[in-house]
């Protein structure tokens, strides 16, 4: 395929979120998906599962507004998966930074540049930037670049809850806490943190916050050098 331009490659990374949003609005209303909710609401206080369907309507009318009608036919679906991991694979090799830090099948070969790709979120100063990187840490971690300390974190959550603080509407209704309703079914709390202790353990919470507070401390103080190096001593039977 020709080569993107740059601008046409941040067109397609447009076009790629928008798809993502609309994929997590058509899943989450799968009928196993629907019915897996009501079990859990089941179990829930009568006011604490209202409160949550409420908030799964809001989020399913705020997110999927202009979505396309897809059928829920599983071939269609990886059709549509491949052709938007191929179209960010194609941005990635021009340097848009939010496909370098995505799902486009290419994490592999990408491994060396990943660092430096987080680096430049992180440097960007932007939360939806800064957002990503936990997805990009997540599959960096997978590459033996992490203690097992480390690894207790879950960095997808981590990198969320630091670009909350740095910026990123966290706030209800807004898209943070929306899509985290849509894929996880945790919905109407006031604010990620809330959300993420429905399901986290204490030690899991301890953990994310203890790194949290690391981070923003490193971030605020401009001291990021070696953030994403691999650790000197790694932890006996790590790498």
């Amino acid at each position: 395929p020709a080569r993107l331009s740059l601008e046409a490659a941040r067109t397609a990374m447009d076009d790629y979120e928008r798809e993502v949003d609309c994929e997590y609005v058509r899943l989450a209303q799968a009928p196993a998906k629907v019915a897996e909710r009501e079990r859990q609401w089941r179990w829930l206080p009568v006011e604490i599962a209202q409160m949550e369907r409420m908030a799964f309507d809001d989020a399913v009318s705020r997110v999927g507004r202009g979505c396309p009608r897809w059928s829920d036919d599983a071939a269609a679906y990886q059709q549509r998966r491949k052709q938007r991991r191929a179209n960010a694979a194609l941005a990635a090799q021009v340097g848009e930074l939010r496909a370098l830090l995505t799902n486009s099948g290419l994490e592999g070969q990408l491994a060396p540049t990943l660092a430096q790709a987080m680096y430049d979120a992180l440097l960007s100063g932007d939360p939806k930037l800064i957002e990503r990187i936990g997805y990009a840490d997540m599959v960096w971690s997978g590459y033996g670049n992490r203690t097992m300390a480390e690894r207790m974190g879950v960095r997808r959550e981590l990198w969320t809850l630091v670009a909350c603080d740095l910026g990123l509407d966290c706030l209800p209704g807004g898209p943070t806490l929306d899509r985290y309703c849509l894929r996880f079914g945790i919905c109407g709390y006031p604010n990620l943190e809330a959300t993420i202790r429905q399901w986290a353990s204490g030690r899991t919470m301890e953990v994310l916050q203890n790194q949290r507070a690391e981070l923003l401390q490193r971030i605020r103080s401009g001291q990021i050098a070696g953030l994403f190096d691999p650790p000197k001593n790694p932890l006996p039977g790590g790498p």
